[in-house]
């Protein structure tokens, strides 16, 4: 079931559960900020379809959106992207060359409604102006969050992401030791890369977050966070020095089938 979370006035998050066996939930957090230009931000896996469009036609007249932000091509982020555009006939989707790239493997996109925003650039809506933000860690090289400096509010993407028990409205109702472990767990799986990185550089890029001193993150794959910059920053830092994630294999998978098969 979705659960819908305001994060202030300007922002409500559209928070769709994904279960990860043995980790728990992962959330799928697609959103709206309600700009004089709304943008709607990403649009969710299509196993959630119905429940999304539902939820998008009960926070906002669809006619009224202007702005369909896709921070990458990912199937859970872009899963009812061409329904959204239909639904929104008034909307530009705001992507990126690398975006329209792969997003055109599979659909033939409305290329006159298509408007290309990259890392650092600022986007008008209206009563504010965004900024386009590539989050610390990505896994697709479209990739790009944003900062809205009105609702002090970062989104980034994968970045910050944790598995955890249930939905919840806040980062505060999740235990502090299960919040960790999410975290650790799917920062590590979801961007193998990491202990690749140059913590010297890695640190660099920490520090235009810390510049933009946001009040609110917004993971697209966690909890979301009011008020916890800082220990974010500091747990993305950590997790340079932690060892890959051993993930199962076929006799994993097995074991794992023969358990659901047992109810």
């Amino acid at each position: 079931m979705l659960k819908q979370v305001a994060v202030g006035s300007d922002v409500t998050v559209i928070s769709c559960p994904l279960p990860v066996p043995g980790q728990g939930i992962l959330p799928l957090n697609p959103m709206l900020l309600r700009a004089k230009e709304p943008m709607l931000v990403d649009t969710g896996a299509p196993i959630h379809r119905a429940e999304y469009l539902d939820a998008v036609r009960s926070l906002i007249d669809p006619k009224d959106v202007r702005w369909i932000f896709i921070s990458h091509d990912d199937r859970d982020h872009t899963g009812n992207l061409i329904q959204t555009l239909e639904m929104c006939p008034r909307a530009r989707l705001v992507t990126t060359f690398v975006g329209v790239g792969r997003l055109a493997e599979e659909w033939g996109l409305p290329m006159d409604r298509v408007y290309f925003l990259n890392d650092g650039e600022k986007l008008g809506l209206g009563d504010r102006e965004i900024t386009a933000v590539r989050p610390p860690f990505i896994d697709a090289p479209s990739t790009r969050g944003f900062f809205d400096p009105k609702s002090e509010t970062l989104y980034s993407v994968d970045s910050f992401g944790a598995c955890v028990e249930e939905l919840v409205d806040d980062l505060e109702e999740v235990p502090a030791d299960r919040y960790e472990q999410g975290f650790n767990w799917f920062n590590r799986v979801n961007h193998t890369w990491f202990d690749l990185v140059d913590p010297v550089k890695f640190e660099r890029h920490l520090d235009r977050i810390r510049r933009l001193a946001p009040k609110n993150v917004i993971s697209y794959h966690g909890p979301v966070a009011r008020g916890r910059t800082p220990q974010l920053l500091d747990m993305m830092s950590a997790v340079l020095s932690m060892e890959l994630v051993a993930l199962p294999d076929q006799a994993g998978l097995e074991a794992l089938l023969t358990q659901l098969a047992k109810g």
